[in-house]
């Protein structure tokens, strides 16, 4: 299973493959997997949303910048080490 991809655990019918799903994961992730509508080609094709840094990277510590706005606590030495 360690090569599988997020539209094969969707069965034909467009729903969640529960019976692949019990195969893979614990119940706890298989409700978190659950929670989230299952990827559909009825919705359009995918594109990106997210623009990345200057250098066209997709950084965790950007995206939270641009969340957050200009309230990222930039002075504090401690949140500077972690981001």
């Amino acid at each position: 299973f360690s090569n599988i991809k997020v539209n094969e655990l969707v069965g034909d019918d467009g729903f969640w493959n529960s019976n692949l799903l019990q195969q893979m994961f614990s119940q706890e992730i298989i409700e978190l997997i659950t929670s989230i509508l299952p990827p559909s080609n009825k919705v359009g094709l995918d594109r990106r949303l997210w623009p990345g840094n200057r250098q066209g990277e997709f950084i965790v510590a950007s995206a939270y910048q641009r969340l957050i706005g200009n309230n990222f606590p930039a002075l504090s030495e401690a949140w500077k080490s972690i981001w």
